[in-house]
């Protein structure tokens, strides 16, 4: 993979989690104060993207065990809720932290 390829892959999760994010947040502003909703809506990642992250070796250089672990439990489709939210930020953060290193490199 180039390196061009890795930021555009990298800036193409990011603004996926961000919109996912950012829907999330306008869904809660247009609610009203006394009517709220039963259940949150999350970003979630799957099993694919999951996958796909832990197969980059750029990417899941980033990864400490903790994320490696979460990540393969929702490539696996044995994810608890806490992994599961724990596997979308870890994915981010790795994915962010390449991105800082790869603009400081060139």
């Amino acid at each position: 993979m180039t390196r061009n390829t890795l930021r555009l892959a990298a800036v193409s999760a990011v603004a996926a989690v961000s919109i996912g994010a950012g829907a999330s947040l306008a869904q809660a502003s247009e609610a009203t104060a006394t009517a709220r909703p039963a259940a949150s809506s999350q970003v979630t990642l799957s099993a694919a993207d999951a996958r796909a992250v832990l197969a980059d070796p750029t990417v899941s250089a980033q990864l400490t065990a903790g994320d490696t672990a979460s990540l393969r439990a929702v490539a696996n489709g044995t994810a608890t809720d806490v992994q599961a939210r724990g596997a979308v930020g870890a994915a981010a953060k790795a994915l962010y932290n390449l991105l800082k290193t790869s603009f400081l490199m060139a």
